[in-house]
């Protein structure tokens, strides 16, 4: 498998047909070789040491058969732009000596090598599935301790280079896509009680970045004192209750404001339909729009063609679906076009 054949597939986790608010779950562990400084402290041949010392453990875990290695020096800002879109890479993962990816069949389970920490473990499954994310990951877990051997300490935990992931280096987040408390401005209430809570709530590519399209990444605090279960039936208990928030904030719209509310979601069709030019910007906030149409039942679209136009009209992917570098009007168009034509299939 190489790179761009990743382009033509669809993530086991946009693979979402059930629930139309979590989009997706994820499982994340930061851990650390013993005995070797953490990347940012690390030289260069310490890095290549560490990278050493994991890759024969990845080729050998069943969870990875067949899995695709990148080598983060060997690919261009295209390439690491698109695997940033897949949710596949933090913003921050920079190339250089020592530092690949691993990413497995159905791009469930993915790793990086040498970011912020030695090992950054993901475990990514469409819808709120954060338990069965878990438990593939507390296999993964193991089996990488006793073949590597992580730093830990008995009065803290695992060691991470970022102390809010001291104690189990465990995140776990969903994404949830929460328009009609946007819409209400409920959404202001809602987002600072979790805050309270010490919940965090991010933009779509996590730290640093911004919501875009009325969708969240919602996660777990500082883990010191937790154990990995407590912190995963913590979350379970409150994406539930996010949920029942966003059902009553849709119910009340269709209450108070049907016709209008529906006339925005067929306005979003049409546009989307017939257009010659979208910007990412306008297509996400559309897309968010007819996402909220298909779970109201009020249009008639498959939830996991809305999930795939969500990601496939990014700047980066639109240029590797047409094969090469595009001006903003270029990508613009292509965009458009995609739509347009995946519109017409469904």
């Amino acid at each position: 498998m190489q790179l761009n054949d990743l382009v033509a597939k669809t993530a086991n986790w946009m693979k979402n047909s059930k629930n139309g608010v979590v989009l997706s779950s994820r499982i994340r562990l930061a851990r650390n070789l013993e005995n070797f400084p953490f990347p940012h402290r690390a030289g260069e041949k310490q890095l290549l040491e560490i990278a050493g010392k994991i890759r024969p453990f990845l080729k050998g875990n069943l969870a990875l058969k067949n899995a695709l290695v990148v080598e983060m020096d060997k690919i261009g800002s295209l390439d690491r732009d698109f695997l940033i879109e897949r949710h596949l890479i933090s913003p921050q993962y920079k190339t250089g000596s020592g530092r690949f990816l691993v990413i497995g069949e159905g791009e469930t389970v993915s790793i990086m090598v040498n970011e912020e920490d030695h090992l950054r473990i993901q475990v990514l499954e469409s819808g709120l599935q954060l338990r069965d994310c878990w438990l593939l990951m507390n296999k993964l877990d193991d089996e990488l301790n006793e073949s590597i051997g992580f730093a830990f300490s008995e009065d803290f935990g695992y060691l991470t280079a970022c102390p809010t992931n001291v104690g189990t280096g465990m995140r776990a987040s969903v994404m949830v896509h929460l328009p009609a408390l946007s819409i209400t401005r409920e959404i202001h209430k809602v987002l600072p009680a979790l805050t309270k809570l010490g919940i965090v709530v991010r933009g779509v590519y996590g730290e640093g970045s911004e919501s875009k399209g009325n969708i969240f990444q919602v996660s777990n605090g500082a883990t010191l004192g937790k154990q990995e279960e407590e912190i995963v039936n913590q979350m379970e208990s409150l994406v539930k209750q996010l949920i029942n928030y966003e059902k009553k904030a849709q119910k009340n719209l269709i209450f108070r404001q049907k016709d209008a509310f529906e006339n925005d979601i067929w306005r979003a069709y049409g546009i989307l339909h017939n257009s010659r030019l979208l910007s990412s910007q306008e297509s996400t906030s559309l897309l968010s729009t007819l996402r909220l149409g298909t779970d109201l039942n009020i249009i008639n679209l498959k939830r996991e063609t809305i999930n795939e136009l969500s990601i496939l009209t990014l700047p980066a992917h639109i240029q590797k679906i047409i094969g090469k570098s595009l001006s903003p009007q270029e990508r613009d168009r292509a965009r458009a076009k995609l739509i347009r034509d995946r519109l017409k299939e469904n």
